[in-house]
């Protein structure tokens, strides 16, 4: 059972956590529903380009608070973020993919939204906090 100042610090870790992804994802819609409005480019290219923002947003906040806090060294930051910037172009076919079977291109944005935070989050806990800290606790 944790005591009342370890769990205040976790409080406060989720909240700084969850505020940068929110910002994060705020950035990448933004530039997003802009880009895509009137079909000023596809969705599948719009997001190929809102994509890089709210990665690197996120990327950089986690490089101040997260991989600091696990002592995760530039090797493990830099190969989250070439993992990040690899998958922006399989989350935008994917986006273009579910827009052309009929859905809104704003509900496919979020749709890819969640499932991509939850892909990505999957990987950093599993695979870069294993291997660049030996610790798997979020």
């Amino acid at each position: 059972m944790m005591n009342r100042e370890a769990l205040t610090k976790q409080l406060i870790y989720l909240m700084q956590y969850a505020l940068s992804s929110l910002l994060a994802v705020a950035l990448d819609f933004g530039i997003y529903a802009a880009l895509s409005y009137n079909g000023l480019l596809p969705p599948g290219l719009a997001n190929a380009v809102s994509a890089p923002a709210g990665f690197f947003v996120g990327w950089f906040i986690a490089g101040k608070t997260i991989f600091h806090r696990y002592g995760i060294k530039s090797r493990g930051y830099m190969v989250w973020f070439v993992f990040l910037i690899l998958t922006i172009p399989v989350y935008s076919v994917m986006l273009q993919s579910i827009v052309w079977l009929g859905f809104d291109k704003y509900i496919a944005k979020i749709f890819m939204l969640g499932a991509s935070f939850s892909i990505n989050s999957f990987c950093f806990k599993y695979v870069i906090l294993k291997k660049f800290s030996g610790s798997s606790s979020l």
